[in-house]
């Protein structure tokens, strides 16, 4: 048997929702799960690397 499971992104959500996304496969059940992060930590130092404005802010907004 064969499957594949793509939960999400860490880094660029496109649902929306902002935060880190993954999933247990435990057996025969796959539990999807959000968790928030420091996405103001993460965005500021972004942005002291030198990374374009339009990726880090789009993280606030899970897109």
């Amino acid at each position: 048997m064969r499957a594949l499971v793509n939960p999400g992104s860490v880094g660029q959500p496109r649902d929306g929702v902002p935060g880190a996304a993954f999933a247990l496969w435990e057996g025969d059940r796959i539990a999807f799960y959000r968790v928030a992060y420091d996405l103001g930590r993460v965005a500021a130092r972004l942005a002291e690397e030198g990374f374009p404005p339009w990726l880090y802010t789009r993280l606030t907004l899970g897109q």
